[in-house]
């Protein structure tokens, strides 16, 4: 299934950047290969998620938005970060319902109208929330955002 990310790799992990167009997921993931050391940019626009077997795997695909930048490479999902523009810089790990609140825009807007594929993409969704921590990042454009993202995903 295609997700409306941006995506970084970092320690052999991915971290999906999701979020309303315009809200800062290519600027988040410059700023981690700026400012954290072994990150990469896995793909820009639309990797594709499966989800299976008690792991949650990001592929890089040819849809990678402006700058056409992506890795046919695969890796497990370490988390997800939904962005939201703020005065400040401050990331939260969301429950279970914030989690679908943030996750549901970034799936493709086709499955809502054909039931059978509804059905999968929500299953795929939950089984994502599940196995992976979704956080909010209310931030600005600056260092510090990718910073305290880094270490809270981390714990550092």
């Amino acid at each position: 299934m295609s997700v409306h990310s941006s995506v970084v790799v970092h320690n052999k992990q991915a971290i999906l950047f999701i979020g309303e167009s315009g809200t800062g997921k290519s600027t988040q993931s410059k700023l981690w290969i700026d400012n954290i050391p072994n990150t990469f940019i896995l793909n820009d626009d639309s990797p594709i998620i499966e989800s299976h077997n008690n792991a949650t795997i990001c592929h890089g695909s040819l849809w990678s938005g402006k700058g056409s930048f992506y890795k046919k490479e695969s890796y497990p999902v370490k988390a997800i970060i939904r962005i939201v523009q703020a005065k400040e810089n401050k990331i939260e790990r969301l429950c279970t319902l914030q989690s679908i609140a943030a996750l549901h825009p970034s799936l493709p807007p086709s499955f809502a109208y054909q039931q059978q594929l509804y059905t999968k993409v929500t299953s795929i969704m939950s089984n994502i929330i599940e196995q992976v921590p979704i956080y909010r990042l209310s931030c600005l454009p600056q260092k510090e955002a990718a910073l305290i993202s880094h270490q809270t995903i981390w714990q550092k």
